[in-house]
């Protein structure tokens, strides 16, 4: 069991989890061999998440990256992001309509550090995905997972955007760029990336 898109791909999670679940049938199908061409043992080697590919020394660097690099990245970027938002609510910066879209950020940044490398980190330190542990579970961590790094995306493309007008356009910036259009148009990216995403509400959750 696991959390995967009804269309049989796996969404927001680590490859090397997604693939060690693979059945037999699914497996020969996905190669384009029948029942008699490739024997059980060599598909459940193929795919399963060590397999063959742990006698790779890339795969090998690859998980211990994972398993030690991922929490000083964690604590790093916690820490970052917590400042600067810290930094960016001050008096008088928080009348700066550049900011309220940089706080807003490191918010978001710290929902994806914790809803995806987290995730990864604790699934490669004790070898379960917690995603996998419910349906809803999987439903809200694949949609909030989503919206999060979308959102991440389009705040930077706000604050290029805002900055260009500002630098283009100098004498329509004031009128064009002050602290309540920035939080309409964070709360209209909101709005957006939750509507894109939340089909993943029914098309995914824990199947075999």
């Amino acid at each position: 069991m696991t959390c995967r898109s009804r269309f049989g791909h796996s969404v927001w999670k680590n490859p090397d989890f997604a693939t060690d679940r693979a059945t037999d049938s699914g497996a020969r199908s996905s190669l384009g061999l029948s029942c008699g061409e490739i024997p059980v043992f060599v598909i459940r080697l193929l795919f399963t998440r060590d397999g063959v590919h742990i006698q790779f020394p890339e795969y090998r660097l690859k998980k211990q990256l994972v398993l030690y690099f991922s929490p000083v990245l964690l604590l790093l970027g916690t820490l970052g992001n917590l400042f600067s938002f810290i930094v960016l609510r001050r008096k008088p910066l928080v009348k700066v309509s550049s900011y309220i879209y940089l706080a807003s950020l490191a918010l978001i940044d710290t929902v994806v550090l914790y809803i995806g490398l987290l995730r990864v980190w604790l699934a490669e330190l004790t070898g379960v995905d917690f995603q996998d542990s419910g349906d809803w579970i999987c439903k809200l961590s694949v949609v909030l997972g989503y919206v999060a790094s979308d959102l991440s995306v389009w705040l930077i493309i706000a604050v290029t955007v805002e900055r260009y007008i500002v630098v283009c356009f100098p004498f329509k910036a004031s009128a064009m760029c002050n602290t309540n259009r920035a939080k309409k148009v964070i709360a209209f990216l909101t709005c957006l990336m939750l509507a894109i995403n939340f089909h993943f509400f029914w098309t995914s959750g824990i199947w075999k």
